[in-house]
């Protein structure tokens, strides 16, 4: 698969699932056993109107899921680790009106850095670095910059911006 389709082709799915839509709520899962409790830092799931979106971390490139009930099916094997697993959803906005997506490639490679989600009242940057997930709500950084900072090991020059917008 070419670089530009690959870009094109996650670029669109968040488009598709994302862009134009009025509730946003964020997810995470939460693991319990018999001596731990802890949030499993490299999944996140993404919830609109239109459905949910599951990434999870495992690589250089996240997984991506789109099922409903993430657990019923655990596409990434996650039972496997934990005892005990819990989805909770933290409802951002009923009235999100997400306008803007922007997502970040690393431009000579296959990979998903990271994507930000624009709505009226704020802006959620998502990083993907290693085996976790970066979530940051900060209306006052530029998306550019902040993955500039975050991920030294890249120059701007190595990154692709895709700009969407509703």
């Amino acid at each position: 698969m070419s670089s530009n389709n690959f870009q094109s082709k996650k670029s669109n799915l968040l488009k598709n699932y994302l862009l134009g839509c009025k509730s946003l709520s964020l997810g995470k899962l939460v693991a319990k056993g018999d001596d731990y409790q802890y949030v499993v830092d490299n999944y996140l799931a993404i919830k609109t109107e239109r459905g949910i979106l599951n990434f999870y971390m495992n690589g250089a490139n996240p997984l991506i899921c789109t099922d409903q009930d993430y657990l019923c099916y655990d596409h990434f094997n996650l039972y496997g680790l934990y005892d005990e697993l819990t989805l909770s959803f933290i409802e951002i906005t009923s009235e999100a009106n997400i306008n803007k997506i922007t997502t970040c490639f690393a431009a000579n490679y296959d990979e998903f850095v990271g994507f930000s989600i624009e709505y009226d009242s704020g802006i959620f940057h998502i990083l993907f670095s290693g085996d976790e997930i970066f979530l940051t709500n900060n209306r006052e950084k530029i998306f550019s910059t902040f993955i500039s900072n975050e991920l030294k090991h890249f120059k701007r020059h190595d990154l692709a911006y895709i700009s969407l917008s509703a």
